[in-house]
Formats: C-alpha cells, sequence, structure tokens
C-alpha cells in the first residue's frame, strides 16, 4: 500500500509483510508470494520514463534475519537493482537509476522480465540460502516449464479419449480444459507466477486455431467432429519445440492473452 510525502495516508502492510512507499505520487500494489523466497507487487499506471525515489520497506511485523533482495523489473526494458533489506535495515529510500540495469539472477525474475506485462517489484529472501536453491525453485516455478507440462498434459488426455480408431470428438478438448481446471482450483496460488487457468484455456485456443489454420477444421462451427489423431499429435510436437525454443517467451505471452 502507498503513501504519498506529505503522509496524507498511512501505509499498510499486506502479506507477506512487505510493503513500499513512492515518495513523489501516491501508488497502490497488491503483493503475491511465489514459493517460498519470492513476493511479487504488480505496479499498477507505472511511468517507466520519470525520475522516482522510492521507499521499500519489510512492514511492521516481526522481521528474522533473512536478507531481502528488492529489485524493479520493468518487462522488456530493463531489471533494476534497488535495495538490500533485512532486520537491521527494514526501509530504504533510493532514487531509481533507471540506466544501472541487471541481468536476471533467476529464472522466476527473468521470466518476470520477458513475459510479463506489467512492472513489479520482486522480493526475494536471500539469507544463507545459496544461490543454486534459490534458482531451483525458480525453476520448479517457471511458467514455461509449466506450459511444457500442461500442453503434454493435454495430449495425453486427447490421446487416452479416442472414440473410433485414431480420432477424438472435439468436446474431448472442452473436457480436458473443465477437468484441468478444477485440478488448478485445488492447488495454492502462491505456486504459480500467473494465472494458470489463461495459460489452460490459450493452449486450447491455439489447438483450435492450428486445427483451423493448418487442418481446415472449424471446431467452433460444430458441436461434434471427429478429429483424427494425427493432427493432434503435429500440434503437440509443434508447441512443444517451440516451448523448448529461442521464442518461447513470445509463445507463453501469446498463450496467456485473453484475445
Amino acid at each position: 500500500m502507498a503513501s504519498s510525502a506529505t503522509g496524507s495516508s498511512i501505509p499498510a502492510v499486506t502479506n507477506p509483510g512487505f510493503g513500499f512507499v513512492i515518495i513523489s505520487r501516491p501508488l497502490t500494489s497488491n503483493f503475491s508470494r511465489v514459493g517460498s523466497y519470492f513476493a511479487v507487487s504488480h505496479l499498477e499506471d507505472f511511468d517507466y520514463t520519470q525520475p522516482i525515489t522510492i521507499c521499500v520497506w519489510l512492514g511492521t511485523e516481526p522481521v528474522d534475519q533473512i536478507k531481502t533482495q528488492v529489485v524493479l523489473v520493468v518487462p522488456g526494458k530493463g531489471i533494476i537493482p534497488i535495495t538490500m533489506l533485512d532486520q537491521n535495515r527494514l526501509s530504504s529510500v533510493t532514487t531509481l537509476d533507471l540506466n544501472s540495469g541487471m541481468n536476471p539472477t533467476n529464472t522466476l525474475m527473468y521470466e518476470l522480465f520477458a513475459i510479463s506485462e506489467k512492472p513489479c517489484l520482486l522480493f526475494i529472501r536471500q539469507g544463507d540460502h545459496p544461490d543454486s536453491l534459490i534458482e531451483k525453485e525458480g525453476q520448479d516455478l517457471s511458467f514455461i516449464n509449466l506450459a511444457l507440462k500442461m500442453v503434454n498434459a493435454c495430449h495425453t488426455y486427447l490421446d487416452g479419449n479416442k472414440v473410433e480408431g485414431d480420432a477424438l470428438h472435439s468436446s474431448a478438448l472442452a473436457k480436458w480444459f473443465l477437468a484441468t481446471s478444477r485440478e488448478l482450483d485445488g492447488q495454492s496460488p502462491t505456486r504459480f507466477l500467473f494465472d494458470p487457468t489463461l495459460l489452460a484455456a490459450g493452449i486450447v485456443r491455439d489447438l483450435g486455431k492450428t486445427l483451423l489454420d493448418v487442418n481446415r477444421f472449424d471446431i467452433d462451427l460444430n458441436e461434434v467432429i471427429l478429429i483424427p489423431m494425427v493432427f493432434i499429435r503435429n500440434w503437440a510436437a509443434r508447441l512443444t519445440g517451440m516451448l523448448q525454443g529461442e521464442q518461447k517467451d513470445g509463445v507463453v505471452r501469446n498463450l496467456l492473452r485473453l484475445e
């Protein structure tokens, strides 16, 4: 929660106990814990071009010895180190140097830079934990890896629901999406960097578009249509290859878009 320079409003601590204040103007944000080491705070209406003095702080709750690195991630433009906080330095006022960019130090930071559409503050609890352990969790939380797993899960589900020879009903796509959505509803949101339901919807949309553009099968015009499994296998192989290649960031960005 943000405050103006005159103190017209009192900063409120929000889960997981991180807070920040933009000195030049009020700014509001919500914090989301991701995994054990990370917390992300997306910034609405953030003006990257203007000089900004920012105060980042760890809130009023008891703080342990663990050091917390704070960086600003502006997608496609830069990653700006802000400060390191701990119980001996609960807050820091910094004028951001927009030219002092850094390279991403873990997978999660990279994906916020490469995939997200909103600038954010990223808090990384470090302490005595080796960078390799933090990076391992970043890889476990990778949305690109999740997309790969979800494409494989969709392919496996559809292959297991064939009805006639080597084909399946188009309604199986909706059934997979519903089953996946129910499964995701039962999982902690701290496991996901972005909305996994949007990812599942994007995968179904991509499959439908491929069937139309490549195979001339319009599943939207036919409530029940038999789809040859070879079309599904080719789609899964193509999308998997793209998610493993240099264009993987853009692929996931497109899958997450609503249009």
